[in-house]
């Protein structure tokens, strides 16, 4: 897929920072952007929010320069860290899709949800402190961050990971900033995989926003797990394949035998070649929590509608 981008400036303003989230290096990145205002785009669990300050810091910014922080998500590898980083940043407003609003400030529910997806990790993601609701700005899609200097920042509603997604599209220079709406990106690793996390992954509009990305004609996907590519077309199109194949898999096991242990087994199995190198990475346990949660995502999406 061509060159990788690196930690640091990556375009004119734009930096990449690696959350070194619970211990993992080029597994999570937020990323600054610096016009005459400065925004930073992600945060990581809480855990991350000293390491951000510290390369931030590493790179001439001070946190007093934050005008925004921006969540794709509401998830805590995307957002978790979003209270204890305006905490630390006295200007910055919390900027997140509407629907996600209200539990960054009421997190309980949030931090809930997210132990009985991914278990154990969550105590390794730090405190998920809430975020005062006069900090708040709620997006929608079309909604413009104007930070100047050529970094306007639309704001595009990317549903199927789940409903309160949204990417950010920088106008100037093109880049796509992607959440996980195209899926999980692990440079050296794997190419790009589905980021089919329960309850509210949706096959289908996960393909539909991947389309209208597209159509965007971004220079570069900027991914959360974890940086950048510039063949841009092919990973748009890659990663419908991957859905789709991860899909076929998943519901054939299904039809077989609907043991999530079993299924997610099977998805090992036939993909063992692809799969080795994120088991290599990540060490048994979180893989095979990373392929349970993508059964337990399908697995709903099929009963939802009506398939399963």
């Amino acid at each position: 897929m061509g060159p990788e981008f690196e930690e640091g400036m990556i375009s004119r303003g734009i930096y990449l920072i690696d959350t070194e989230m619970v211990g993992f290096k080029r597994w999570t990145a937020c990323y600054f952007v610096a016009g005459r205002e400065k925004a930073l785009i992600e945060t990581g669990p809480a855990s991350s929010a000293r390491v951000i300050l510290r390369k931030l810091e590493r790179l001439g910014f001070s946190p007093r320069d934050v005008s925004y922080i921006i969540v794709t998500h509401i998830h805590l590898d995307h957002a978790g860290g979003a209270g204890a980083l305006v905490r630390l940043m006295p200007k910055a407003k919390v900027l997140v899709h509407e629907v996600g609003a209200k539990h960054l400030e009421d997190p309980e529910r949030l931090v809930a949800g997210s132990q009985k997806v991914l278990g154990e990790i969550v105590k390794e993601f730090g405190e998920t402190l809430p975020v005062e609701g006069r900090v708040i700005q709620p997006l929608k899609d079309g909604d413009v961050v104007d930070l100047g200097e050529s970094k306007r920042l639309r704001i595009v509603w990317a549903p199927g990971h789940a409903p309160h997604h949204l990417c950010l599209f920088n106008e100037g220079s093109g880049e796509l900033f992607a959440g996980d709406a195209v899926g999980l990106h692990l440079p050296g690793v794997v190419d790009v995989l589905p980021a089919a996390t329960p309850p509210n992954f949706d096959l289908e509009t996960s393909v539909e926003t991947i389309r209208k990305l597209e159509a965007l004609n971004p220079s570069a996907l900027l991914f959360t797990h974890y940086g950048g590519v510039r063949d841009v077309k092919q990973t748009l199109q890659l990663s419908i394949r991957k859905l789709r194949l991860w899909g076929d898999i998943i519901y054939g096991a299904l039809r077989e035998n609907s043991e999530i242990s079993y299924v997610a087994e099977k998805l090992r199995e036939q993909l063992k070649d692809e799969l080795g190198p994120l088991r290599t990475f990540f060490g048994e346990k979180i893989f095979e929590s990373y392929t349970i949660m993508a059964v337990h995502g399908y697995l709903n999406y099929f009963k939802k509608t009506g398939k399963f």
